[in-house]
């Protein structure tokens, strides 16, 4: 069995996606998401949902709201075949479990075994003559991102002091640094969120009147960040083209959405640790 969303109403009518276990499916404007939608009433990242142990969870990532059985989602909210998801009075989705989609992908297997059959001389061959693959990139390291932190929290107050960004946004930023950091991994999350939060309707700093906010510029990859940070080599945070308010604040997304999704992580391991054993 397989859980699919299908748009219902709005611009992409039609539209669906399979939710696949273990994997955040986004929903919203975002070039990124999963199911992306056309609607302007849709937020940029609006909605993301979770298919973990077969059990289907949405979260509300919008200011705008999301409402699921016709109630507004306010923490983790599991969902159940033929819940409608609304993300806007334009906008709805359909919870759906079907059979197709797995047994369509089992049509494929004797056609790729046959394949792998005939190619398989091929492909050792391949292996034998071409180079060895890059070394795989290590993991970032607590000193990369604490260096991360410093490089875009002196960013950030240069904008605060030059009022390009609000002060609240600035200090948030350096609360939730602080509360991740003597272990409130509780608190830390509430922050992270609140500025990932923030960031869907902030413009970036060197934004002119109806320019992106952080989010809707963020790119699709973390390439700034990991210059800034350092566990990118390839360039340095000091070349012009990574200097720059643009790749700070695309730096700034990314380390916010980062530290968000780890720490939320990290409290879910924690307090399953926590559990008596049955």
């Amino acid at each position: 069995m397989t859980y699919v969303l299908r748009v219902i109403s709005g611009q992409d009518e039609g539209k669906s996606v399979e939710i696949e276990e273990g994997r955040d499916c986004l929903i919203g404007r975002s070039a990124a998401a999963q199911l992306r939608v056309r609607d302007d009433s849709v937020s940029w990242e609006h909605a993301t949902v979770r298919l973990t142990d077969g059990k289907l969870f949405i979260e509300n990532l919008s200011a705008l709201g999301t409402l699921v059985r016709g109630k507004k989602v306010d923490r983790p909210e599991r969902l159940n075949p033929a819940d409608e998801i609304e993300l806007s009075p334009l906008c709805k989705i359909i919870v759906e479990l079907t059979t197709h989609a797995r047994q369509h992908r089992t049509h494929l297997v004797p056609l790729i075994l046959t394949l792998i059959f005939f190619v398989g001389a091929l492909i050792v061959a391949l292996f034998l003559v071409l180079p060895k693959p890059v070394e795989a990139q290590r993991p970032v390291s607590a000193a990369q991102w604490r260096q991360g932190f410093l490089r875009i929290e002196s960013r950030m107050a240069q904008w605060g002091a030059e009022r390009r960004v609000p002060d609240e946004f600035v200090m948030l930023f350096r609360d939730a640094w602080r509360t991740e950091q003597v272990g409130d991994l509780a608190g830390a999350v509430v922050k992270w969120e609140r500025l990932r939060s923030a960031m869907l309707s902030t413009p970036i700093p060197d934004a002119v009147n109806g320019s992106p906010t952080f989010a809707e510029h963020a790119s699709k990859t973390h390439k700034a960040l990991g210059v800034i940070t350092g566990w990118d080599t390839a360039a340095s945070s000091s070349d012009p083209e990574w200097n720059t308010d643009s790749a700070y604040a695309d730096a700034a997304y990314w380390f916010v959405r980062r530290r968000a999704e780890s720490t939320r992580r990290q409290l879910a391991e924690q307090q399953a640790a926590a559990q008596p054993k049955k």
